[in-house]
């Protein structure tokens, strides 16, 4: 029998498809308007911080009021030679450009049209505008926590890579990881950085311009995040991720069983027959190689059907330095996202795991407490 949620799936894609050809002619005359009427719909605040040849655009949505952490990752980023351009996809108050003022280089308030994406192609349209000397471009929003603890080495590791360029996590296309395809492996939105060579190419101006500027989350992922990834590796450009499953199963295979228990423990469980697996491994008495096989059996089980950044975040924290940790708008409790986060604040909670700095532990509790109805998005 096929699962409910697999059902749900399956019956809503054609009904996505569907939905995003009507939607094309409409969102082809939202595009002209915003482009046409572009500096009447939005609004530019100039902030204390000089430019360089380093640009972060940050985009946040919060109009509950501005989230603290926001301004730890503008401080974060300064203090790795970035100019901040904060793009608001909602009005901001006199007293919340105030606030932001030091911490950016400039402020750009505009409707909510296209969402992440569509802040991301404004703000570069502020930057060509403004003839900077841009060499290198982070590209991130306040979906994520970042970062989660002092002395960050993120953008470091990034820019020493040699590639051209990169992010967080490079999502393999479809769940099932196995099987064969022919589709691109996508950066993940939330954090993209681009060098030189990408930034001065007609790939990577040309996919700007040609935007669709939706506002339908279908056409958003697909003519968003999947397709700028694709777009420049069909223009010859190398990439690489900060953090992969293969790199954390490498770092697994050095550890005792009794830290591979640890990771079962802490591990976030999707369906119900791993989380019974889970249990059987972490309650076993005998940690012997039979059961060590066992273990990485389930790791890469939880790669194949999950996300392993979510599903082993202990271990990827502890092994890795991973150091952000995702928001999520739509939040069941049964979720990866929401029992994810609250087997990382249990490993926190038992100095298993380094504490984020205050403000980031307070924002994350609350989170995990009140859903999205807390601050930020």
């Amino acid at each position: 029998m096929i699962p409910l949620w697999k059902l749900k799936r399956e019956l809503k894609r054609p009904v996505d498809q569907l939905h995003s050809l009507v939607r094309l002619p409409f969102d082809i005359v939202t595009k002209w308007r915003h482009d046409n009427s572009f500096h009447a719909r939005i609004k530019l605040t100039k902030g204390q911080q000089p430019s360089g040849q380093k640009f972060a655009i940050l985009l946040i949505y919060q109009p509950k009021g501005l989230a603290a952490s926001t301004f730890k990752t503008c401080r974060h980023l300064i203090e790795n030679g970035y100019s901040v351009l904060l793009v608001s996809n909602t009005a901001l108050t006199d007293d919340a450009r105030a606030m932001l003022a030091p911490v950016t280089w400039q402020i750009l308030e505009r409707p909510n049209v296209g969402y992440d994406f569509g802040g991301y192609r404004d703000g570069l349209r502020i930057l060509r505008e403004a003839n900077v000397d841009m060499q290198s471009l982070v590209v991130l929003n306040d979906s994520i926590w970042w970062p989660l603890c002092d002395g960050d080495r993120s953008l470091q590791v990034m820019e020493g890579l040699g590639v051209d360029f990169g992010g967080m996590i490079l999502r393999p296309p479809g769940k099932a990881r196995k099987r064969a395809t022919n589709r691109t492996p996508h950066l993940q939105s939330y954090f993209f950085w681009f060098g030189p060579k990408v930034l001065a190419s007609e790939a990577f101006n040309g996919f700007w311009k040609n935007y669709p500027l939706s506002s339908f989350k279908y056409n958003t992922i697909r003519q968003g995040e999947l397709r700028l990834t694709k777009t420049l590796l069909d223009a010859g450009f190398s990439v690489a991720p900060l953090f992969s499953f293969e790199a954390l199963m490498e770092k697994l295979a050095t550890k005792p069983n009794d830290y591979l228990r640890k990771v079962i423990h802490y591990g976030a469980y999707r369906f119900p027959e791993m989380a019974e697996t889970a249990a059987a491994l972490e309650g076993a008495e005998t940690l012997d190689d039979i059961w060590r096989s066992a273990a990485f059996d389930l790791f890469r089980t939880m790669e194949s059907r999950s996300e392993f950044h979510l599903a082993l975040r202990f271990a990827c924290v502890d092994l890795l330095d991973l150091n952000f940790l995702k928001r999520s708008a739509a939040e069941p409790k049964d979720s990866l996202h929401h029992v994810g986060r609250g087997k990382y604040l249990e490993a926190v909670r038992k100095g298993d795991l380094p504490a984020p700095t205050p403000l980031v532990l307070a924002e994350i509790e609350e989170r995990h407490r009140s859903g999205a109805a807390a601050v930020g998005r």
